[in-house]
Formats: structure tokens, sequence, C-alpha cells
């Protein structure tokens, strides 16, 4: 059917020979599979680069379908604009990439179905749209101009209106811009193929496109429009005094026709396109809008019957997660579900593949049964009785003198457990491609718990000290009373308990307005304050709370993640910090920002011998020993611009330049300085430049992160890499500021906050966010950055990081799993360091936050079972249970999806 164009190369120098051949060997082995299949999943690991191997994809399908039809990818917003630019480096790996086009990033569905009616010369081959663009509320003004028009058709009456509704057209479509009766009548009596020449004939404001896609106004069903034509009725030729009521009418029944047409006409559009891309697939395992876009309900025997707007449409699907359940198996069932949706050619063959899914949920249910009996029968194993267990290397060991009966019985299971869990994989394999990242190192260090500021703590949570455990009681009976007294429908999230166990200041939200912001949910729960009972506890608590801002800094949990950040920072490292709540996000950065400037002033007394000297003094000092070193009249200057321009031959002269300035702006800072230079007063350039070429941190020097940062710039395009040096360039790097940052960052106290510490959630803007990202990929700042979900799946924040603290927890394992898979990529700061990802895990002991910690290894263990993960495959197995299972038993008990492992069962083929 397909097959991997020949010229695809997807080696570059940032990237292992092994993990090129990898992707390329992926991408042909999923074009093949795709040929006797509705649909694959590629689950490989985070960082394993997933998206080129769907571009090499994506490419060789336009080439072999001759171009007709665009490939669409289908990603989440927050990374729609990342795809175009991971097309432009994936080009370079081309012989010749011009006969491919590629649109930007589209985000509303007009602007999609525009791009279907291009002619061939202008048409995009690879369209990137975003998740949710064909489902929102369509608002565009030339589409409901169209509805309106089509309304009105030939009928006498509604003709009679004209005059009314182009009067009032500006009115009705909610854009200024149609107040130019002319040209609104002009439109009103012409095709919509030929309004861009009108409009352009008439406005100075010139389309390039035109403005409503005919494949969607000649989809549309004219008995959608008639609530709209029986408010047109009503519409006033004159005005009078019930003339705003009817115009009012009017715009809402336009509103209404447009939702009822957008649907409608998706569903009628005569389509088929190749093959269909889905990013972060995950999002349409549950029944919700995303899922429903490509259900395909419909039978040979009833050609009337309702289907997604999307179902039947696409010949082929991809979808691509590196996590494709959470919970539980019957959400990756639930993916591969949504294979149905794709365009069959007969009903016996959608039978047979709806057939195979019962198969597949069968053996996973049984592999699920199978691995619990043997877990539970292994952790009952006494290590001193059956420590001969410890050097098994298959459930066949003949050892039965050596060991207890549980311990045969242990062994046994396992022989169970291995060969269901086989069934399993051979049913499951053909539909699932998943690469695991080599273990021959540790390729990440988890401390959980007391561990994260106290390494080699047992197996506890933070405690929380007796002056903090009465609100932490009081809010679990304010959750438990709550629960209890909650109305019909009412929220059952715990957010008292959830939100004390986060910050102080997300609970005092919650205390003060009844709900708590959930950072970027869609659907943030909230919990409204009716009874009294609840009342009274949440007195309680607001009396034992720190009512000094400073003091909320000594929450448990907050006071842990600061002083690891501290600890961090001090030894050079950038940080990555994943929080849950708004103001748990906003406290997070106050909090570590006040820790780092102590830090910073403390350090600087010491090396520069102030001891007794005032903060501003100290300051002071700082500042003038900077102005020295740096002053641009001098010969030291003048040699240093020299030296680190002579590290950036890779680059163009003005990219050279400007990153000379770059450099040159963070070496100056009080940051840099105090953390790296144990500045004095006497201190000398070539002081100074010993620092810099010094091994520090992660025995990597500051000179090999500039010359490694601008071997990556040497990489992108001209465009992408003017955008980076333009972002570094115009960024902060002042030592205490509160000007020049998103509102959305600054915490409600308005303090001064440093700019090595930034705050990236949903509440931030998409193009502060955007700048975030490319600053913090850099050797500069920020230090660190307090994310939130927004920033957990897609983007890339590891090549100058390697440690990241999860604040606040979540029931799902994937979630933390794409957090973390922000650093553990390809080309990371662990690689170049060749140390591993550091992931901290704090959580308060004897808390709701210990369950979820308990509750979540849980459920990673099964994820690692049934999908592979890295991170236990040649690690000593379940390090909790009394006798460690060994790696050897580990891996049996572990499904291979890998392009290496054995060829893909016989299932069902399609034509």
């Amino acid at each position: 059917m397909w097959k991997l164009s020949p010229d695809i190369d997807l080696s570059s120098e940032n990237i292992p020979a092994a993990d090129a051949e990898r992707q390329r060997r992926t991408a042909a082995e999923i074009l093949e599979r795709l040929a006797h299949r509705p649909g694959q999943v590629l689950a490989d690991e985070v960082g394993m680069g997933k998206t080129f191997v769907a571009l090499a994809i994506a490419a060789s399908v336009v080439r072999a379908t001759r171009y007709e039809q665009p490939v669409v990818v289908m990603v989440p917003s927050s990374v729609v604009d990342k795809w175009p630019r991971d097309w432009n480096s994936f080009a370079q790996g081309l012989s010749d990439a011009s006969d491919i086009k590629v649109s930007g990033a589209i985000r509303h569905g007009t602007d999609f179905l525009k791009l279907l009616d291009d002619p061939p010369d202008r048409r995009s081959h690879i369209i990137f749209l975003t998740h949710g663009a064909l489902t929102r509320t369509i608002n565009d003004p030339f589409v409901k101009l169209s509805l309106l028009k089509k309304a009105v058709g030939r009928r006498k009456d509604l003709q009679n209106r004209l005059p009314a509704i182009t009067r009032d057209a500006a009115t009705l479509v909610s854009d200024k811009r149609f107040n130019n009766t002319p040209l609104v009548t002009e439109l009103l009596n012409t095709h919509e193929r030929h309004w861009m020449k009108v409009w352009n004939n008439h406005s100075a404001a010139l389309l390039d496109d035109d403005p409503v896609p005919l494949v969607f106004a000649d989809a549309i069903d004219s008995k959608v429009l008639e609530p709209l034509r029986d408010a047109l009725v009503e519409l006033p030729i004159n005005r009078s005094s019930n003339f705003e009521k009817r115009l009012g009418s009017a715009k809402k029944a336009l509103a209404a026709a447009m939702r009822g047409a957008w649907e409608d006409g998706l569903r009628k559009l005569d389509l088929t396109l190749p093959l269909l891309i889905l990013d972060e697939a995950h999002h349409v395992k549950n029944d919700n809008t995303m899922a429903a876009l490509f259900a395909n309900d419909a039978a040979d025997t009833d050609l009337e019957a309702l289907r997604g707007p999307l179902g039947g449409i696409f010949e082929r699907m991809l979808f691509l997660t590196a996590t494709p359940f959470q919970l539980g198996h019957h959400e990756l069932l639930s993916v591969l579900g949504r294979f149905t949706g794709v365009r069959w050619e007969n009903a016996e063959d959608r039978a047979a593949f709806e057939a195979s899914l019962d198969d597949i949920g069968t053996a996973l249910d049984a592999a699920q049964a199978a691995a619990a009996t043997f877990q539970k029968r292994w952790s009952a194993l006494d290590p001193r009785e059956d420590a001969a267990l410890s050097r098994a290397t298959n459930f066949e060991e003949p050892l039965g003198d050596e060991l207890s009966a549980a311990g045969r019985a242990a062994l046994h299971e396992g022989r169970v457990a291995q060969s269901v869990i086989g069934e399993a994989e051979r049913k499951l394999r053909p539909w699932i491609i998943r690469h695991l990242k080599t273990s021959d190192t540790e390729r990440r260090q988890y401390r959980a718990g007391a561990a994260v500021v106290s390494p080699g703590a047992a197996d506890r949570g933070l405690p929380v000290d007796d002056d903090a455990a009465l609100p932490f009681l009081l809010a679990g009976r304010a959750d438990a009373v709550s629960r209890l007294t909650k109305t019909e429908g009412g929220a059952t999230r715990s957010l008292f308990s959830y939100g004390i166990a986060s910050s102080y200041e997300t609970y005092l939200r919650t205390r003060a307005t009844g709900q708590s912001d959930l950072d970027d949910a869609a659907d943030a729960s909230t919990q409204r304050v009716e009874s009294p009972e609840v009342q009274w506890y949440l007195d309680r608590i607001a009396q034992y709370l720190p009512d000094d801002p400073e003091k909320l800094s000594a929450h448990p949990k907050i006071a842990a993640t600061v002083k690891r950040t501290v600890q961090l920072w001090s030894a050079g490292h950038k940080v990555l910090i994943f929080c849950f709540y708004q103001e748990t996000g906003r406290a997070l950065r106050l909090h570590i920002a006040r820790a780092l400037e102590r830090r910073t002033l403390d350090l600087a007394r010491v090396s520069m011998s102030m001891d007794g000297q005032s903060d501003n003094d100290v300051k002071v000092a700082l500042d003038r020993l900077s102005d020295r070193l740096f002053r641009s009249d001098t010969s030291s200057f003048r040699r240093l611009r020299a030296e680190i321009e002579s590290w950036l031959p890779a680059l163009d002269k003005t990219s050279r330049e400007l990153l000379v300035d770059i450099v040159i702006r963070f070496l100056r800072t009080q940051s840099f300085l105090v953390r790296f230079a144990a500045p004095n007063a006497g201190m000398t350039v070539d002081d100074l430049w010993s620092v810099v070429d010094s091994a520090s941190p992660g025995s990597v020097s500051l000179k090999s992160r500039v010359i490694s940062f601008a071997t990556f710039l040497s990489r992108r395009t001209a465009e992408d890499r003017g955008r980076i040096l333009d972002v570094l360039a115009t960024a902060k790097t002042g030592d205490i500021t509160i000007d020049d940052f998103d509102p959305a960052e600054n915490s409600s106290q308005h303090v001064s906050i440093a700019p090595n510490v930034r705050l990236a959630n949903g509440q931030v803007g998409r193009e502060t966010r955007q700048k975030l990202m490319a600053s913090f990929n850099s050797p500069f700042f920020p230090d660190v950055l307090v994310a939130s979900s927004i920033m957990a799946e897609g983007v890339d924040l590891h090549t100058a990081c390697r440690h990241v603290i999860h604040h606040d927890l979540d029931w799902n394992p994937a979630t933390l799993e794409q957090r973390t898979g922000r650093l553990d990529r390809l080309g990371s700061a662990a690689i170049l360091e060749k140390q591993p990802i550091a992931v901290d895990e704090p959580y308060l002991g004897g808390t709701h936050d210990e369950k979820m910690y308990r509750v979540v290894k849980a459920r990673e263990r099964w994820f690692g079972v049934v999908m592979g993960d890295s991170r236990t495959v040649g690690a000593a197995g379940d390090q909790s249970l009394d006798l460690p299972l060994p790696h050897s038993l580990a891996r049996l008990l572990t499904m291979d999806f890998s392009t290496s492992g054995q060829p893909p069962a016989s299932t069902h083929s399609l034509p």
C-alpha cells in the first residue's frame, strides 16, 4: 500500500546512529502494517523521537498518494507551533523537500476546510490541526453571512428583509467590517466562490484565500436553517421600540444555526483523506469530545445513521502516545477502539476488527489477574527462607530443594503469569509498536517523600510537624463532613485535603472562594461551602494557619521543595517543578525566588568578607564588581569578547555577535558570579575566565555548554535560530525586578521576584510560554521553571536541565511519566553530563498525599508489565517487596512491542 520514501534520512549529529536507524525501521514497519490494518499506535517511551517517525510516515504517504489529498496531523494546541518547526528540521534530511507543502498551525475548523478547498498548486500536503479545532463553536463572520444568504434563498418574505439584513449585518455577524452596505449587498447576491474577489474590490484589507470553505457551504442542509428563517422574518425593516429585542433574537438564532450547520456540514463532507496522525492520543481514551469526533456508527444497512464528524473520512489512523493508558488497560482498548472511525470497505471487516478487540480485552483481563496473583504470592515470601530466588533467571529454575512451599508456589504462579501475559502480548502486538530506552546505565534516580531533603531516609513521607498537624487533621474532617452533606451532583474532589497538602495559599483560596483553581483543567472542580458543620471546621483551620506571608513558606511540602531547589541551584543546576494548582505555582515562584535571593546574598557576604554588612551593601558591592569586570573600554573586556566569539565558529556572524552579547549579560549577573565564581573585591577577568572554563555542574563547563548550545542553534533554520536568540537577547537578567512579567506569574503579595525563577501555567500567555521554553533550554536564565500540566506534554525542556520535582503528584502514573519525559529525551542535558535524570516526588506522610503516592506506584507497576518500562527493566524490580523481584524475572513478565521483537501475529487484515 505505502512504502517509506527512500530519500528519508533521520540521522543527525544530535541523534545516535542506532536511534536514527530504529526510527527509520519503525516508520517502515508502520507503513507496512497500515496496508492490512485500520490503524497503529506508536507508543515509544517519551523522548524517543515519535514526532520525526510520524513526519517520515506523513511524507511517505503524501508521495505514495501522488499529492492528491493531505495528511492531517492533529496535535494539542500547546504544541501546534512546534510541529511546523520540527518539519523544517526533518526536511533537512530529505534530498529535496520542495515537493511537499506543509501548513502552519491551524486552530480553527474553517481554516482547515479552506485548505481542503485550495487548488492543487496551492494545496498543503500536510496539515497541522489543533485538538478541538473541529468541535469548537464557530464564530467566523463570513460563514455567518453565508448562512444568512442561504437562509434567505428565494423566499419572498425574506427577500423583503434583505435591506434590514444588510443594514444590520455588522451586528448579526459581530464584525464591524460588515458596516459597508454596498459590500454586504454584493456579497449576499454573489456565490461564495467569488467572495474574495468582491471583498478585495471593496476593502483595503485584502483577503488571500476564499473566506468561506466551499466544501462546507455546499454541505449545509437547508433544514437546520429553519429557526434562523423564523427569526429573520421578525427582523424589523424600520427601527421601532422592540427593534433591539428582535435584532437580538435574530443574532441568537444565527449563533444556534452556526452550531447546527457546522456539525451537520461536517457530517456530510464527501471527503476521503489517506491518513490521520493524532498526537497525544491518550486524550481520546474516554468518551469525551475528542473521542466523539471520530465516532463512526454508520452501517451499510442504514445510510442515514448518525456518525461522528470525521467518521469514515480517513482511510487509516496513526496514534502517537507514550502512555496509551493510565488507570487500566480498558483505556488502551478504548484508544484502539477509535480505529472504528476509518473508512471501512465493508461491514464484515469492521465486525472482525471489533471481535479482535474483544479478544484482546479478554486476554488483558486474564494477564492482569495472573500478574496480581503472582505479585501476591511473591510479596508473601520470606527473604531468608527463599533467598535462592534472588539468583533465579527464569521460572523453570530447579530450586525446589532450596525453597519453601511458598517459594515453589511463587515460581508456579510466575510460570502461569508468563504464559498468560505472553498470550496477551501476541494478540496486542499487531496494533502497537513501543520501544524502550536502553538501560545500560541507570537512566533515572528517584527520591520520594522524606528522601527528597534527607537522602537515605526510610520509605516514608515528609513529616508534618506538631505545629502544622492540626490544620491537616481538620481539613480531612472537613472533607469527610462535606462528602456527607454535599448536595446532589455536588463536587466530590477532596479540595480541602488536596489544597492544604499542596500549599497554604491554595487552601486559603479554597477557604475564601469555596473553590480551588486547578491549573489548566477545563473542568476545574469546585466545592461550595454550604453546611454549618463544614464551616465550623474551616473556621478552626483558619485560626491555626500562619497569617504572616513570610511564614506561608513553612508549609511542610513547600519548605521541602524550596530547600531541594536551593540545594540544586547552589550546585549549578537548573530545576523544573510541576504543580497542580495556580496558587501553588505562584507561591512556589515567590518562596523559591526569596530563598535564592537570601542564598545569593549569604554566599556573597562570605566570599567578599562582608560579615555584618547589610543586604543593600552586599548588592552594591556586587554591582561595582560586575561594572569593573565588564567595562567595555578595557582590553580585558575586548579579550573576553574575542575568546567567547572563538567558541562559536558554527554560527553566522550576526548570530555569533548576538550570542556573545547574551553570554556576557549572563556572566555579569549576581546569580552567576556568586554561584560559580566566589567573587571578591580583587577578582580579575582571568579569575572569571578560569571559572567559565572549569567543570561545573555535572562535570561540564559553562564554555562547553555554550559551545553545545551554539551547535544546536547552527542546526536550526535561520528563522528559528533568530527567534531563540531574540528571546534570549530580550530576557530580563536584572537580579531583582517586578516588571516585564506576565501578570499571571505574580504572587498575590505583589513583591519583587528575581527573573531566574519563572512560572509557566495555563494562565500565562502562550507567547510568554514559548519564550520561557526557548530560554529554559539555554545555559542562561531562568534557572528554575515552575510549570503546570500545560507544559507536561509535547514540549522539550531537556537541553539544559536534568532535575524535575513533582511538587503535586497525580493518581495517574502516565501524568508523572509525561512530566518527567520533558527532560528524558534524545539530546538531553543528562546525556551531555552522563548523569541520570533526577526525579523528586515529595509527599506528606500520613495524609491523602501518601495514599496517592502508594496508589500511583501500584498502577505504574501494571503499566510497566503491559507496555514495558525501561526504568524497571534492568533494575532490581519492585524494591518495596521484602524479596526484590530479580530483573531477569521482571523481563519475562513484561510485554515486548518493539520492532526488533517477534513479527506481528496474524490478525484481521483489510483489503
